[in-house]
């Protein structure tokens, strides 16, 4: 019986597949249950952060986005600007900087060894002279491995759809 040109390139296919699941860490089938645990770990981990670092801009608490965000962090929001990590953080402290309220959804985290990255969705809601302004954000953060802990690199802020 004669292959289908789908299935004559299946198995290379999947062979390349397996190959690219296995240099990029990813979670696979034949992960081991110490790698199914860690990633669990880390997962947990980076989602703890992801809530600490989204109630930090909350509070304006400069010592958590400190801890956070790597001293070469940078993010590009929504206008296509560029910010560092101390940028970030003298926005986030400054009298009347603080957001009233943000919550989060849609989280995602993936891991990929010693980088990590987490998407998600946020609502801020801030208090503007003529009442509150809400507005969502879509955001991806880059994390990397360091000491022990995750610290953010790099983080991407787009507007999402209403």
């Amino acid at each position: 019986m004669a292959s289908s040109p789908r299935s004559a390139g299946a198995a290379p296919a999947a062979a390349l597949m397996a190959g690219l699941l296995l240099a990029t860490g990813a979670p696979c089938a034949f992960a081991s249950a110490a790698e199914v645990a860690s990633a669990t770990a880390d997962e947990q981990r980076l989602r703890a952060l992801n809530a600490e670092w989204l109630d930090a801009y909350r509070t304006g608490e400069g010592a958590a986005l400190e801890r956070i965000l790597a001293p070469e962090f940078i993010t590009t929001m929504p206008s296509g600007a560029r910010r560092t990590r101390a940028e970030v953080i003298r926005d986030a402290t400054a009298p009347g900087g603080q957001v009233a309220a943000i919550s989060w959804d849609q989280l995602e985290v993936r891991v990929f060894g010693g980088a990590a990255v987490v998407t998600g969705r946020a609502t801020f809601t801030t208090t503007a002279a003529d009442g509150p302004v809400t507005r969502r954000t879509l955001y991806t953060d880059v994390y990397v491995r360091r000491g022990g802990d995750w610290v953010a690199v790099a983080a991407h802020v787009s507007r999402a759809a209403p």
